[in-house]
């Protein structure tokens, strides 16, 4: 997507550039760190920049799919509600 992550607070590119023919999917996911060991969180809760990823979406009339990646635990439905609440509310507002 031309988001490279560098650190909890930055990109290396600050919107989205990427080959528009060649991206038909997009996985969101927060996560509580920037280190490779990082857990999966609800989205929002973390340190991922979604609205600015959404938005950027959204300018650039993204019109692939948009999937919401969930780490496996015993029952994912509860926080993946709340997470696609928050992308479905962050969009409405837009």
């Amino acid at each position: 997507m031309g988001y490279v992550w560098t650190s909890v607070t930055r990109f290396a590119c600050k919107k989205i550039c990427w080959p528009r023919d060649r991206l038909y999917s997009v996985h969101f996911k927060d996560l509580d760190s920037d280190r490779v060991d990082a857990k999966g969180l609800r989205v929002a809760t973390g340190v991922m920049p979604i609205v600015e990823l959404l938005r950027d979406l959204v300018r650039e009339r993204y019109s692939g799919e948009v999937l919401l990646d969930c780490e496996v635990e015993e029952n994912p439905l509860p926080r993946m509600a709340e997470s696609l609440g928050f992308m479905r509310g962050v969009l409405q507002a837009m």
